[in-house]
């Protein structure tokens, strides 16, 4: 898949190389730029859940501890103690306040996620 993207008023090719952790995820990108990041949430395909957070890196140097909400944002968190979609739910309710009738299905519970930039690495689902 490829999106061509507007990132400092100019179009720029973003190409999603094929995905091999499952079979639902059928292509990846990777970006330590947020530029491209904030410009890829702003699509519609991110925005009705076709294009996910699937794995999210603290990319901070000399970052104190490693648990949850370690960014420092109250905004964002990297939620390792997380393996199941009730856990995750759970947490986005209780640290955002999303309302659990939002999270009644394992697409709404990412896309909520994605939404709040929330991520559970070690989820299986």
């Amino acid at each position: 898949m490829t999106l061509r993207l507007p990132i400092d008023g100019k179009k720029v090719e973003i190409i999603f190389p094929t995905g091999s952790e499952r079979p639902k995820i059928n292509a990846q990108y990777e970006t330590e730029d947020e530029k491209i990041q904030e410009a890829i949430q702003k699509t519609g395909l991110f925005k009705k859940g076709f294009i996910r957070i699937i794995s999210e890196k603290d990319v901070v140097k000399n970052t104190v501890g490693k648990n949850d909400n370690s960014g420092g944002s109250p905004n964002k968190g990297k939620f390792t103690s997380v393996l199941t979609l009730q856990q995750a739910a759970e947490k986005l309710h209780e640290k955002f306040e999303i309302p659990m009738e939002e999270l009644n299905s394992p697409d709404a519970i990412m896309s909520k996620a994605a939404s709040v930039g929330a991520s559970f690495p070690n989820l299986k689902y």
